[in-house]
């Protein structure tokens, strides 16, 4: 299924597809390292987050991908959900 919604995104013209949105929980810092774009901010990630990220950095970054990660809920004021942001090249540019 995931082969399946990447295509049909970029079949759409998209280059970006969200992956995955979990809570800073899972993240040992609470989503710091990400909100501030520090380059370490993968070894913040804990379960299912930290598997996708392996998933990416083992075998979709080899075919091209991008990831981006970015704090996509704020309740309160306060981090909340992070977002995961599967991105690739537009093959018509």
């Amino acid at each position: 299924p995931f082969k399946s919604k990447v295509r049909a995104a970029a079949d759409r013209g998209e280059t970006e597809l969200t992956v995955i949105r979990f809570p800073v929980a899972l993240c040992t810092d609470r989503g710091r390292a990400i909100n501030n774009s520090e380059p370490d901010w993968p070894d913040t990630l804990t379960g299912r987050p930290r598997q996708a990220f392996e998933i990416w950095r083992d075998h979709l970054r080899p075919a091209g991908f991008r990831l981006s990660a970015m704090i996509i809920e704020w309740p309160g004021g306060l981090p909340g959900d992070v977002g995961f942001f599967l991105k690739w090249s537009d093959p018509k540019q």
